[in-house]
């Protein structure tokens, strides 16, 4: 068994499958005492989830399974996060029952939710990673949000099911959700997996280093603006991938 990693990505082939892995973690936000910012274990689950999902689906993968795993108890902490996940899950038309299982903390009392998430994916043998061509321009589809932000968003974060949206769009040639690292970083990382070189705009937004939290934003690839008309999220020009 041969195994490959593809930025954020981790795959490797059983027979005539391809699997790909996707992964994420949170702590300190959630509804214990010593959490730095309070939310309900749902609202963990949901955010939790949307990282490696958008890593999937941003690649035309959906996820057959969904493990949680949880430095914290059952009940309440677990249950809640539980809900949350299978709301995102839900959201995309995915049974969470069918997939979704975890493991817990029952021998230690713990004041500080920590949470891991792992997805997984199949498709076939023949699966290949979506890259760009030289020429194509760089939107940053949403506004970078963390922490509060990201609860009192009013619209400028990317919504799950217009990432399945986005990826039926055959004019758009990539999609990358953007995480702590920032847009920019994201956008290097784009131009080098295509073997391409990342060239800035004239005139850049101020959070364009920022980190985007949970996937606040995904990078898009295209040829001409007109492709992304109608995104219901703010669309902004980061630049254009040139022969390196």
């Amino acid at each position: 068994m041969t195994i490959k990693r593809f930025r954020d990505l981790t795959l490797f082939d059983v027979e005539a499958t391809t699997f790909l892995l996707a992964c994420d973690s949170i702590g300190g936000i959630g509804a214990k005492e010593a959490d730095v910012i309070k939310v309900s274990e749902e609202v963990v689950g949901y955010f939790l989830c949307r990282v490696p999902l958008m890593e999937l689906l941003s690649q035309g993968v959906s996820p057959g399974v969904a493990v949680l795993t949880l430095a914290n108890e059952k009940t309440p902490t677990a249950e809640g996060v539980y809900r949350g996940v299978a709301m995102a899950l839900e959201e995309i038309g995915i049974d969470p029952s069918m997939i979704l299982n975890g493991s817990t903390e029952e021998n230690i009392p713990t004041i500080q939710t920590g949470i891991g998430i792992t997805l997984i994916g199949a498709t076939g043998k023949d699966f290949a990673f979506s890259s760009s061509p030289s020429g194509s321009q760089i939107y940053a589809l949403g506004i970078p949000k963390v922490g509060d932000a990201v609860l009192e968003d009013k619209g400028e974060i990317v919504p799950l099911a217009l990432i399945t949206e986005l990826k039926q769009n055959k004019d758009i040639f990539e999609l990358l959700p953007v995480g702590s690292k920032g847009c920019i970083y994201e956008a290097n990382e784009l131009a080098r997996t295509s073997g391409l070189r990342f060239k800035e705009a004239d005139t850049l937004p101020s959070w364009a280093h920022d980190s985007a939290g949970p996937a606040c934003v995904v990078l898009a690839t295209v040829d001409h603006p007109d492709v992304l008309k109608g995104v219901e999220v703010p669309t902004t020009l980061l630049g254009t991938l040139v022969d390196a």
